[in-house]
């Protein structure tokens, strides 16, 4: 399927280059925008059919859960041309092609074809190529036509091709000279209409001169040459191009030479361009000057190119000479009228001319005795029209007067075809021409396209495809590159266009072009696995390849041996994705060249040769071919092999092609292919050649049918020999299968349930294991990551391995690897065991692909197993957790995993400080009423060959896991990699405003320690926002206690109440400095011997008793000065904390000289004198704070029964609106009680409560998604735009001023993905569904489209830039990023 993407922007990723797509039966094309959030359920795009100029809406709908939007066009349903899919912000072009890679054709000259058109339905080719249907003019030239509408067949011949599908070539750049059409002047180049021409007409007269003498006296090259350079010399033909004034130049202006001069037909009679003159403010009395520079310019050039004229004559008569041809200089020009007379003077010229020339012994002679003639020409009497050609290099309009293709003699002509200079009424000819082709045709060739009008042959096409839906069109296109050839097919409603196989000069050209289609695709070759969507994709116009075309020399006759008509045609027909043609001749043998230029019988009635017999063969190959789009060709130095495999049954044809590149040798060849052999096609070697004698021509049987040329023998399952003699013009084919991958498939279809459910058995630890581990986590078993040498995943692994298979392709490291060796598999199985890894089917699929998949095709192999496997994870996580199947929230939980840690130094808090030996009593009843299965049954369940040691290894490692000692050790890091170790792990409100998201919802049991173990960490009615681990904490943070109560609270609802009882060990009783040393060895606070005393060795408190005092101790205010601050970036008054409630029970606290909400930045540039002043210090009553306080107490003041809660909150209810405000129409809360700014903290605190709260905070909820996202935000704006603060962009590194050095702009606009996570929980609970899905869009595609490669992850980040873009200084996880987006999806 040929799949087109655009980005959120519906700018185009893919494909690159032209797109055409043969419309096949099952031809379809996928549309897939990676939509944003601007759109809505359904995305409508134009189709126009530009042929036609009709159009049809393609609707777009989104897909159920990556967030994006596709639709699929049924490309056989479309009629064959150009069409435009237009988007609101991009065009996409592409082809629609009548299938061509069935075709197999044979180029036939129309005059020729009734002599065989009683054969026509035995001939071995589906398609013929026939030559143009018009007659040809005096020179018998196939592409000389003498008009449009005078064909060669009668309609009764034309009938009897009908069995065949017909090609015929279309001409429409050039007509013969002697053609009625160029009586009218307009139709063609000549020095009336274009009179720049004048002077190379006048010099081609002369060459023609030269040249009759030179054949008739059989002159050798120096005295052709001689009379040339002499001719150059005393001619001065730029005497047309001069001004008649005489002087010398006194002054210089700067002019454009192409428009001072109006051109003359005579000498010395060009005219000024006075508009130019007066454009450039040129006075009249200086235009002499202009005219003597002018002149200067001229005899300069004609200097210079009097040098190049030379050599390119020089060159053209050597060429001639070499080829013994009949005329040694090609004409430019013919007579096409003579002054008076209304009939075409080219017969009558060319007679004159001759009988003059007979009269003559040389070209001086001519010159004495006829000089009258050339001044006859000088003088108009005769009309010149210019032939047409071919320049060399790349495609130009060369008859346009600033190349000076004709003067400079630079154009490789055909003297017999006059080039038609076209208008309209020469236009409707033409097009008139081509819609009969198409109506009496299948196909058009059209001849020398890139030197045809695009506009005419637009027309032309376009009037064709009207009358003939299902027209191929084909072009003869050579400009400078493919992807110009490509371009200019598709712009003139064309569909493919010509290449030839036989300029490949060894076998390696010749290797490359069975995939040369397949590479510019992006597609198709064997064993390839990456899927299209993950493709950027090259197109280029298809391709119709030939072995030999006429007008070409025959193999034999250059670098190609005779037993190249052989081995060409069967590449030729081996190619995937072209079409395939050959020349009428070639397959019985005729050794002289064919020639267009003449018509006589150059080839004979078909004859039944084994060449023949071999093409009837290819016939069906070819067309059975079509089915087996997959392709790979290997050269092996003097031979090659093609393998065409069908991706449905793997089922390959495979062709040994051994070249005849004109040196003979034999020797023997060994070859291995994988699969098992089935039989043998065909065999054909060139044999002694046979010469026949058939109808008065001399044919060639040169080959031989030979099937047994090679001996097969099956050495193992998997791998079959080849043995054969390698002779030059030997070709080999036969068929092969891979039933493995069936049999994987197999495999997979009958094993699925049974690995799902193993993987549905495995608890939150253990999935943690097998999915995201960080490199040191799996370092305590033995293991690490492992690397594919350059494209390595970014942690250990299920999901780090599936990232590196699924996103990279089969010529990538990762399948290098893969195929070279079993080392994946086995490093998998063997983390399995040391981690205690209950997978067993899993791994037996990985021996099983071990054991029975070849090697070449162990990438396809493990990329189908690991896209099912990722899949049932996926749904086993989505049961776990009792979720409607959705692979993104699967994805998330799996980002999280990554974060969430067991290991002791991981610890959310020391075990040693907070356990109480009731908790570990609760933790120990809840992971028994979910006990999983026991690890003895898992042994039993392991593959045969496992040995008892390895057993006993997972047992124990087993065992371990499941400890409740693990649960105590949970914790959560901030975010990957910058807080992943050490004491930047664990951050209090971090850890808070996540714990819901990932734990509580989903791990009862893991929540439950987290919130319990955090208890331990109250100080002075606070909790840290660096932990620490309990060690040295700093509490800096006047919001982290209140996102942990409503956490806490959030439990309670889920579950119950009864964590409200659970005790913990406190690690502070007192806020007093004075009652604790520093430890300078631990790096932690421990209680004095005084302390100790007035404390006692008791610090248990329930979890109510913990939540009391924090609310108490903000009842009664909280003011104290952090201890053993060494933050340098911090003034002396920034490290005073405060905390209180106020008379109308809103919390309060801060200064301006520090931060203590999440927006946290404190500045540190000297240079900018922002270090030390906070860049959103918030002091006063955070909205998120009190509306935090509001849920909690509204549920604890019944909990606790105190009356001093329930109080402060019948007073924080009360008030609680003074925080909305409206700014002109947009409501909004404010950020705190004295500032306005519309910052997103409101909605982190609104989206604690029920929809029956949320109600009246509606409109400001949507005013957040009015105001602070754009189409692409996957995170919130920090600052509304409208704020004069408001920065769209962080950069940690920046120096460019107050406002944003050294990353101040933290909070000040930047998009935190955390934000957006609350306002979709709130929009999700006021029932917004629809603008939820809408928002949601852009993290699911955000979320699949990364990977665990090289440092990336598939996961949420921490913020973005304006309309999501990357921020470099950004976690590329976040764990209250990933948290709260999970929340908002339950």
């Amino acid at each position: 399927m040929n799949t087109v993407q655009f980005d959120s922007d519906f700018h185009l990723i893919t494909p690159k280059g032209t797109l055409f797509v043969e419309r096949t039966a099952d031809a379809k094309m996928k549309i897939v925008h990676q939509t944003n959030a601007s759109y809505g359920k359904e995305i409508p795009l134009k189709l126009i059919n530009i042929v036609s100029n009709t159009e049809q809406t393609i609707t777009l709908l989104q897909e159920q859960f990556t967030g994006k939007f596709s639709t699929v066009i049924d490309v056989a349903l479309l009629d064959c041309g150009l069409y435009m899919l237009v988007t609101p912000k991009d065009v996409l072009k592409f082809t629609v092609s009548p299938m061509f890679t069935n075709i197999q054709m044979c180029t036939v000259f129309t005059h020729q074809i009734h002599s065989i058109l009683d054969q026509i339905k035995e001939l071995p080719y589906n398609w013929l190529h026939l030559t143009p249907l018009p007659k040809s003019g005096r020179s018998k030239s196939a592409y000389s036509m003498i008009s449009f509408d005078d064909y060669q067949l009668t309609p009764a011949q034309i009938q009897k091709l009908s069995s065949k599908n017909i090609l015929v070539d279309c001409v429409l750049n050039h007509i013969a000279p002697e053609s009625k059409l160029l009586e009218s002047l307009e139709h063609s180049y000549n020095q009336i209409n274009c009179p720049y021409l004048k002077s190379a007409i006048v010099m081609d007269l002369h060459l023609k001169v030269i040249n009759y003498f030179a054949v008739a006296k059989k002159q050798n090259k120096d005295k052709i040459m001689t009379e040339i350079r002499h001719m150059l010399d005393t001619q001065k033909f730029y005497e047309f191009e001069l001004f008649n004034v005489q002087g010398t130049q006194t002054q210089h202006f700067d002019l454009d030479y192409e428009q001072v001069q109006i051109p003359s037909l005579t000498r010395f009679g060009a005219e000024l361009n006075f508009k130019y003159l007066e454009s450039k403010g040129i006075h009249p009395n200086d235009y002499d000057q202009v005219r003597i520079q002018y002149n200067n310019f001229v005899m300069n050039r004609a200097h210079n190119e009097q040098h190049e004229i030379q050599r390119n004559l020089e060159g053209s008569v050597q060429y001639q000479l070499d080829q013994k041809s009949s005329y040694i200089l090609t004409n430019y020009f013919c007579p096409i009228l003579e002054k008076g007379v209304k009939e075409n003077a080219n017969l009558k010229f060319h007679k004159h001319i001759k009988a003059l020339e007979q009269e003559c012994n040389d070209y001086q002679d001519f010159l004495q005795k006829h000089g009258d003639l050339f001044k006859d020409v000088e003088d108009d009497k005769y009309i010149f029209a210019a032939v047409n050609g071919w320049v060399m290099g790349p495609a130009i309009k060369f008859i346009e007067k600033h190349h000076r293709i004709y003067p400079r003699r630079a154009l490789i002509g055909w003297g017999d075809c006059v080039k038609l200079n076209y208008n309209p009424k020469l236009t409707e000819l033409a097009a008139q021409y081509v819609e009969n082709m198409a109506k009496l045709f299948q196909g058009l060739r059209i001849d020398n396209a890139h030197s045809t009008d695009n506009e005419v042959l637009k027309h032309c096409l376009q009037r064709a495809r009207k009358v003939n839906s299902n027209l191929l069109v084909m072009c003869e296109v050579f400009t400078s590159s493919q992807d110009t050839d490509s371009q200019f097919v598709q712009e003139v409603f064309a569909d493919m266009k010509v290449q030839e196989i036989g300029h490949s000069r060894d076998v390696q050209e010749l290797c490359a072009f069975p995939t040369i289609h397949s590479v510019n695709s992006g597609l198709n070759v064997i064993g390839d696995f990456e899927p299209s969507e993950n493709k950027v994709l090259v197109r280029q116009a298809p391709i119709m390849l030939y072995d030999q075309t006429h007008d070409n020399q025959p193999n034999g006759q250059n670098q190609h041996g005779y037993g190249n008509n052989l081995c060409l045609a069967v590449t030729g027909v081996a190619s995937e994705g072209v079409g395939y043609g050959t020349t009428w001749g070639v397959d019985l043998g005729v050794r002289q060249q064919i020639q267009v230029i003449d018509q006589t019988p150059c080839y004979p009635k078909f004859k039944d040769f084994a060449m023949t017999k071999i093409k009837h063969m290819l016939l069906k190959i070819k067309e059975d071919l079509v089915n087996y789009s997959r392709v790979y060709a290997h050269n092996h130095g003097e031979f090659m092999t093609i393998e065409r495999q069908n991706p449905a049954s793997f089922e390959s044809y495979v062709f040994v092609i051994v070249p005849d590149f004109r040196h003979s040798f034999t020797k023997d060849i060994r070859l291995k292919f994988e699969g098992q052999f089935q039989h043998v096609v065909f065999g054909a070697k060139m044999c002694p050649k046979t010469a026949v004698d058939h109808e008065g021509q001399k044919l060639f049987e040169q080959f031989a049918i030979q099937n047994d040329l090679g001996v097969f023998s099956q050495n193992s399952q998997l791998v079959f020999d080849l043995e054969m003699k390698m002779i030059p013009g030997t070709v080999l084919v036969f068929k092969k299968k891979v039933k493995e991958i069936a049999e994987l498939q197999k495999y997979l279809s009958e094993k699925r349930i049974y690995i799902k459910s193993e993987l549905s058995k495995l608890n939150l630890i253990q999935m943690k294991l097998f999915c995201a581990q960080h490199e040191n986590e799996d370092k305590e078993y033995g293991m690490g990551k492992y690397s594919f040498h350059g494209i390595d995943p970014t942690i250990c692994g299920f999901d780090g391995i599936r990232d590196c298979i699924l996103r990279n392709g089969n010529s990538s490291s990762v399948a290098a690897n893969l195929r070279q060796g079993y080392w994946l598999i086995d490093f998998m199985v063997e983390r399995h065991i040391k981690l205690g890894l209950n997978v067993q089917e899993f791994d037996k699929l990985l021996v099983f692909i071990k054991d029975s998949v070849p090697q070449s095709f162990q990438p396809l192999a493990m990329y189908m197993a690991f896209e099912l496997v990722d899949q049932l994870v996926d749904e086993a996580i989505c049961e776990q957790c009792r979720w409607k199947f959705d692979p993104v929230r699967a994805k998330l939980l799996r980002a999280a995993l990554l974060l969430i840690g067991f290991k002791a130094d991981y610890a959310n808090v020391d075990q040693n400080k907070w356990i109480t030996e009731e908790f570990d009593r609760t933790v120990q009843n809840q992971l028994a009423n979910d006990e999983p299965e026991s690890s003895q049954s898992t042994v039993n369940a392991l593959d045969s060959a496992r040995k008892r040691q390895v057993r006993l290894v997972w047992k124990s490692e087993q065992q371990a896991i499941l400890s409740p000692q693990k649960y105590l050790s949970v914790s959560v890091s901030a975010g990957f990699p910058h807080f992943f170790e050490g004491m930047f792990r664990s951050w209090g409100r971090d850890i808070a405003l996540s714990i819901t998201g990932i734990l509580t919802n989903q791990f009862q049991v893991a929540a439950r320690c987290m919130l319990v173990s955090t208890a331990a960490l109250i100080r002075h009615g606070l909790l840290p926002n660096l932990q620490d681990n309990g060690r040295m904490p700093r509490y800096n943070c006047r919001d982290a206690v209140w996102f942990w109560i409503s956490s806490v609270v959030q439990y309670c609802q889920k579950y119950d109440a009864s964590i409200l009882q659970d005790k913990v060990k406190r690690i502070f009783l007192s806020d007093d400095e004075a009652d604790y040393v520093f430890d300078q060895d631990r790096l932690q606070f421990v209680y004095t011997p005084a302390a100790l005393e007035k404390y006692g060795s008791d610090k248990t408190q329930t979890i109510a008793q913990v939540i009391a005092e924090i609310l108490e101790k903000h009842l009664t205010g909280i003011h104290f000065t952090e201890w053993k601050c060494q933050d340098s970036n911090m003034k002396p008054e920034g490290k005073v904390v405060d905390a209180f409630v106020d008379e109308n029970g809103f919390v309060q606290g801060g200064s301006v000289h520090n931060c203590h909400t999440w927006m946290d930045k404190m500045g540190s540039s000297d240079h900018f004198g922002n270090r030390g002043v906070p860049s959103t210090p918030r002091c006063g009553a955070d909205v998120e704070i009190n509306l935090c306080a509001l849920f909690s107490l509204t549920y604890l003041k019944d909990h606790l029964k105190s009356e001093k809660v329930a109080q402060w909150q019948q007073k924080l209810s009360k008030n609680i609106l003074q925080f909305k405000v409206a700014a002109g129409s947009v409501k909004y809360l404010k950020d705190t009680l004295v500032s306005a700014e519309f910052r997103p903290n409101y909605l982190i605190g609104l989206s604690f409560f029920d929809k029956a709260f949320l109600t009246q905070f509606k409109e400001e909820i949507l005013s957040a998604f009015a105001t602070l996202l754009e189409p692409n935000s996957i995170g919130m704006k920090t600052l509304s735009p409208a704020d004069n603060r408001y920065c769209p962009w962080y950069n940690n590194n920046d120096q460019s001023g107050f406002e944003t050095a050294n990353g101040f702009s933290y909070h000040n606009g930047p998009e935190w993905v955390h934000c957006m996570g609350r306002a979709l929980i709130c929009l999700k609970k006021i029932g917004e569904t629809e603008l939820y899905e809408k928002w949601m869009r852009n993290i699911r595609r955000f979320v699949m489209n990364g990977a665990y490669i090289n440092g990336g992850v598939k996961s949420l980040p921490e913020l973005t830039q304006s309309n999501g873009g990357f921020c470099y200084d950004s976690c590329v996880s976040q764990n209250w990023a990933i948290a709260s987006v999970l929340e908002s999806m339950e």
